[in-house]
């Protein structure tokens, strides 16, 4: 028999978790048509696998590649670390369904570094032919996001959405569901989905419910009020009859570590009255976001134009330091917070050389009390600065990561060269989310076998997704997958340094298309767009 590739002599991981088999991979088309041996076979292209794992490819249950796959469609900093499906539109943002008005509301706010790149979608649908047009090197798959939808049936708006609004938001979300986003997202920290009851966001989820999808949600507080807002989710799980998934689960701030033993038993005992819920974690103690999340709910009312304006205003700014709680507040354990908040990205050139500094460094830098810092350049760079926070404990993380109820996602944009350079200081996730957890947490501190870490990256995502034929290895499913020495794997981006591939990584093949080659990119535009099945 002839293949187009056969993968010889690697280490099989099935993706479910079984001790891997020596054996061959042979790849026909985007399937994979046999494992075993294949010594007689012939092949267009070999893939020397000896001392090597053969994984299915791993698929990222946490992304926000929504834009940048746009921008960047090779997604260098995904698929160099084995990624071969991302689940984009996490947190509530998702591009689409939108209005015209708000449509350029949030393209003139995006954060894609050094691109303005020009939205001409409006429904889902447009968008998931955008994407389809791009020639992406990944899969993706797309939630249907709250934030876009509360925008364009009601604006900024601080208060309850009427029983007229709620319908209204629903028919969008059916509507992003039926054209195909694969459940509803909300992100319950960021406005407006902040102002969003818990009534509102289980109708919505209702839509979801429905069609047999899930509601993914980065919850309403992760710190002190951790345990309700994880009440919060499992209710609406439970009202709307979704499968629910917590995003980047985590207990933030000294005074808060320890609860996650408490969050996830919650969620077992709500997984024993029925309730399906699960959660996503990345293997970082930091966690990265927009540094206007540091301003209070209320600044954030009318938009992005009204939120400049008090940031601009001497008495708004008053009010907004007082409502911080004063002009140097430390956290509730005497920790300066502004020296665990880096800022990571600013839309503005003049400001580039801070990238990689904590508002603490540059309030010393400028000669200026921190919180002003933050307004200062939030104000400069039109509200366009991304930060990574510190605060998360190793325990809490190793405890929740090793958990079964955990897969891992990296909550994180896939990051591609733009005219040869890579901007800002992002998370070190984006590129080492993946190998971190195989290397340093699953070799080195042997925190779970080397079959449970593959797991919770290919077969326990795919199953939540309801992807079928992916996130496994056997004859008949497409062949996505990932060739890594288990011995030499390794993240190898830092907070100061993210812009590093890891190592141990040397081949990705996506839908049967080889895009990552001994450790290059081969431009293969081989992703596909995976909408609902069934």
């Amino acid at each position: 028999m002839t293949f187009d590739t056969i993968i010889r002599g690697g280490r099989v991981h099935d993706g479910l978790g079984s001790t891997p088999i020596r054996a061959d991979v042979g790849i026909l088309g985007d399937r994979v048509s046999a494992i075993g041996d294949l010594y007689q076979a012939q092949a267009d292209r070999t893939i020397d696998a000896e001392g090597l794992a053969v994984a299915p490819g791993f698929i990222d249950i946490h992304g926000h590649s929504d834009l940048s796959c746009l921008v960047g469609p090779r997604c260098e900093s995904k698929v160099h670390q084995g990624v071969t499906t991302e689940l984009c539109g996490a947190c509530g943002y998702s591009p689409a369904p939108i209005s015209p008005e708000c449509r350029a509301e949030m393209q003139a706010g995006q954060l894609v570094s050094a691109v303005e790149l020009e939205w001409t979608w409006l429904t889902f649908a447009e968008y998931l032919a955008t994407v389809e047009a791009a020639g992406v090197s990944m899969n993706t798959v797309h939630l249907v996001g709250h934030t876009p939808i509360r925008q364009t049936v009601m604006g900024d708006e601080t208060r309850p959405a009427t029983p007229d609004e709620m319908e209204q938001m629903a028919r969008l979300v059916a509507q992003g569901l039926e054209e195909g986003g694969v459940g509803f997202s909300s992100g319950l920290i960021y406005p407006p989905g902040s102002f969003a009851t818990t009534e509102e966001l289980s109708r919505l989820a209702l839509e979801a419910g429905r069609r047999g999808r899930g509601y993914y949600t980065h919850i309403r507080n992760e710190g002190d009020h951790l345990l309700e807002a994880v009440d919060e989710a499992i209710r609406i799980g439970r009202e709307s009859g979704c499968f629910v998934e917590i995003a980047h689960h985590k207990a933030a701030g000294r005074s808060n570590w320890g609860k996650v033993h408490d969050s996830v038993a919650l969620m077992e005992r709500a997984r024993a009255e029925g309730v399906d819920v699960k959660y996503d974690v990345y293997p970082y103690l930091a966690g990265s976001t927009t540094l206007t999340a540091q301003l209070p709910d209320y600044v954030h009312e009318g938009g992005r134009t009204e939120m400049l304006r008090r940031l601009a205003d001497p008495s708004e700014r008053a009010r907004i330091i007082e409502a911080l709680g004063g002009e140097e507040p430390p956290t509730g354990d005497g920790e300066d917070r502004w020296a665990a908040v880096m800022v990571a990205g600013v839309h503005g050139e003049a400001d580039r050389h801070l990238e990689g500094m904590t508002v603490r460094e540059i309030a010393t830098l400028w000669g200026r009390p921190a919180i002003e810092t933050m307004m200062d350049l939030l104000l400069a760079n039109d509200g366009r600065v991304t930060s990574v926070n510190f605060g998360m404990c190793e325990d809490d993380m190793e405890f929740v990561l090793s958990h079964p109820l955990a897969a891992v996602g990296s909550d994180s944009s896939a990051i591609s060269a733009v005219d040869g350079v890579r901007y800002g200081k992002p998370h070190p996730r984006a590129y080492g989310t993946f190998p971190r957890v195989l290397g340093q947490l699953s070799r080195d501190r042997s925190l779970m076998p080397l079959p449970e870490a593959v797991r919770k990256m290919t077969s326990e995502p795919a199953a939540r997704l309801r992807l079928r034929d992916r996130g496994v290895l056997r004859e008949g499913v497409f062949a996505d997958v990932t060739v890594f020495d288990p011995r030499t794997i390794a993240d190898q981006a830092t907070y100061r340094e993210p812009h590093c591939f890891p190592s141990g990584i040397p081949y990705v093949l996506v839908n049967g298309r080889v895009v990552v080659a001994q450790s290059t990119h081969t431009d293969a535009p081989a992703g596909r767009v995976l909408r609902p099945e069934g």
